[in-house]
C-alpha cells in the first residue's frame, strides 16, 4: 500500500454557520456568524476582518453598491456603518 503523507500549511476554520452571506465582486466576502461579521479574502480564504457588538448579536447587515461601506443591525436597535478599509486595518 502506497502512503503519502503532507504537511499542514494552514487551516481554516468555519466561515459560514448558518446566518447571512454575501459575495462581493472586489475578492471578499461577509459571512454572518452569530454574533459577528466575518469579512474574509476570498484568494486566501483568510478572515481579515470582524464586526461585533458587546454581548448583542447581529440580526442583519448588507453593504453599499460601491462594497465600500458595511452596516449591521444589531438586536438592541443599534445601526452601525463601517467602512471595509476600518476592518482590514
Amino acid at each position: 500500500m502506497l502512503t503519502k503523507h503532507f504537511k499542514l500549511q494552514s487551516e481554516l476554520g468555519p466561515a459560514y454557520t448558518g446566518g447571512k452571506f454575501l459575495m462581493l465582486k472586489n475578492g471578499f466576502s461577509f459571512a454572518q456568524n452569530n454574533s459577528e461579521v466575518s469579512l474574509i479574502a476570498v484568494n486566501t480564504g483568510k478572515v481579515v476582518g470582524k464586526v461585533a457588538q458587546d454581548n448583542e448579536d447581529i440580526i442583519n447587515f448588507t453593504v453599499s453598491p460601491n462594497c465600500k461601506l458595511l452596516a449591521a443591525t444589531f438586536k438592541n436597535h443599534l445601526v452601525r456603518v463601517y467602512s471595509l478599509g476600518e476592518l482590514t486595518n
